[in-house]
Parts: structure tokens; C-alpha cells; sequence
């Protein structure tokens, strides 16, 4: 498409905006009749009409209507062509409110945050850690890391970072008196231990036959800490499913053995959510791209990464 073809869709623009050609006229620092031969040249080349006009009121037909909604549309899209590149050159700065899950972001973010802020020395953090859903809008929170599939919200994007793997386990000593379950039908019998969301106990997930199952037992212990729940494990109160980075160096050691390993649960999806582009500032550009690199100069986020 040749410039001239752009300033005349512009103009048009202009003159819906404006409501006149004289405001128009003023408004691009033209003429009224050089705004009058934009509209014209335009409409020859359409082969349409796109405005009705007398001395008196000016609107667009209904052909105008069609097309200044579509051009509007572009040129909105053109508008944030030249933000995202101005924005590529600027500085991080200011205050950026991240929200993260509270086990995940304790393991995973206590080294990758300073190593943010070494890199944009001009950027605040404000760093919450909840296994709440927050509503990034109405908290005015910028960003947040959440881990499980997710209600479709239009106004947020989504950048996957990982999987988070489910390990059940329990102590040696607590085996001993009490039996290992060889199905899970076996689970029933024993003491479970429950993380808890929202005064809620969560059910474990498993894989039978490559479909999903859930699990509510009974036990002792709920508590809304992984590391809670994983010293409970250690002191034989029972049995618990935690993330497996939480209890991996205890299986490494021998302190915690794998249970049912052949129906542990399929990964569920880790991502940082941050609002639509139309938002998405310098400062939390650079925060969601920090985060992809690590994860990739990691080889990616693995069973014992994920929280």
C-alpha cells in the first residue's frame, strides 16, 4: 500500500474523531479543502461513498461504517507496533507486584529475584506469595506464576514455563507398622496427610490406565505448607503427596520411599500470567522474558524444579 493511501485512511479517521473537516483540518495541521481532496481521493479509489455530508452534519454511510471499523482497527495494531518497539528501548523501571505460589516461589525465585534486580537496578519489587488465584486486574497485580489449568480469561496471556510432577511417599518406619499399599484401593487404610487451600484439604491426583483419578483420604494432619506436610511424612505420621522437588532430596537419601510410582499423576501445567499487551510495560516485559531464559538455560523446568 502506497503512504498516500495510509494518510488518506488517516485522515478519514481523523474527520470521524472530529466530527468536521474543519476540526480535522486542524487537528492534522491541513487545509479544509486539502482534507476534502483526501476524502474524495479515497472515495475514488473505494469506489464508495464513505460519508454523508452536508453544511450542516456530517456521518458515515453505512459502507464508511464498515470500513472505518476495520481501519480503526489496523491502526490501532500499527499504534502498537511502534509502542513495542520504543518499549524494547526502554529501561526497566518502577514498582512491578508479582505474585507467587508460596512453596514454588520460596525454592525456585529466592535466587532467580536478586538476579533480576542485579540485571534492572531500576525496578521495585513488591513480591506476594499465596496458592490463592489472584485477579490480576482488580489487585493490580502485574504478573503472577500459577500452576494448574486455568479458567480462560481474554484480558491476561498466558507463557508456559514447566510442569509440576506429584510424588506420594512416606517415611521407612511408618511402613513398617503400618504396611505399604500396593493398589490404590490400599490407600484407605492409612493415615493420609493433606495440603489444604482455602480450609479445604486438596485430593491427590493419580493416572490408572491413563485416566485421571482423585483421592480424598482421612488423617491426623492437613496443613497449608509442603514443608509441613513433608516433616510430617519424615516423623512416620503417615502418608503424603507433595510436588517432587519438595521431597526429593528425602528420596534420594532414603528418609521417604515412592509409593505407586506406576500411577503417579500426569504434570499440570506451570505459566506466568500477566496482562494483555496493551499493558505489558518495559518492566514486566523484562521480568516474563528473565524468567523464560532461566528456564531454558535450565534445560527447562523439570519434576524436581516444579512446586
Amino acid at each position: 500500500m502506497e503512504a498516500r493511501n495510509l494518510d488518506d485512511i488517516a485522515t478519514l479517521m481523523t474527520v470521524v474523531q472530529q466530527g468536521s473537516f474543519s476540526a480535522a483540518a486542524k487537528n492534522l495541521g491541513l487545509t479544509r479543502s486539502a482534507v476534502g481532496k483526501r476524502i474524495a481521493r479515497l472515495e475514488e479509489r473505494l469506489q464508495v461513498r464513505l460519508l454523508q455530508r452536508n453544511t450542516r452534519n456530517l456521518s458515515l454511510t453505512e459502507e464508511g461504517q464498515l470500513f472505518a471499523e476495520r481501519c480503526a482497527a489496523a491502526l490501532e495494531e500499527l499504534e502498537f507496533a511502534e509502542q513495542l518497539l520504543a518499549q524494547r528501548h526502554a529501561q526497566p523501571s518502577g514498582r512491578l507486584k508479582i505474585s507467587l505460589p508460596v512453596e514454588w516461589g520460596r525454592l525456585y525465585f529466592k535466587r532467580l529475584l536478586p538476579a533480576y534486580l542485579a540485571r534492572y537496578p531500576k525496578v521495585e519489587l513488591d513480591v506476594s506469595l499465596t496458592d490463592r488465584y489472584v485477579d490480576l486486574i482488580g489487585e493490580s497485580v502485574d504478573l503472577a506464576v500459577r500452576i494448574g489449568t486455568l479458567p480462560h480469561d481474554s484480558s491476561l496471556l498466558a507463557r508456559p514455563l514447566g510442569q509440576q510432577i506429584m510424588s506420594l511417599c512416606a517415611a521407612p518406619d511408618y511402613l513398617k507398622h503400618h504396611g505399604t499399599p500396593q493398589h490404590l484401593s490400599d490407600l484407605a487404610q492409612h493415615n493420609c496427610l493433606h495440603y489444604r487451600r482455602e480450609g479445604r484439604p486438596l485430593a491427590w491426583h493419580f493416572q490408572v490406565n491413563g485416566k485421571a483419578e482423585y483421592f480424598n483420604g482421612r488423617g491426623c494432619f492437613h496443613a497449608d505448607s509442603g514443608e509441613m506436610l513433608a516433616q510430617a511424612a519424615l516423623a512416620a505420621v503417615g502418608l503424603v503427596q507433595l510436588p517432587h522437588y519438595l521431597v526429593q532430596s528425602h528420596l534420594d537419601s532414603g528418609s521417604l520411599i515412592a509409593l505407586l510410582p506406576e500411577n503417579q499423576s500426569a504434570g499440570v501445567p506451570i505459566q506466568i500470567l500477566y496482562p494483555s499487551r496493551k499493558q505489558l510495560s518495559p518492566k514486566i516485559r523484562s521480568f516474563v522474558d528473565f524468567v523464560a531464559e532461566e528456564v531454558v538455560a535450565r534445560g527447562g523446568l523439570k519434576k524436581t524444579d516444579a512446586a
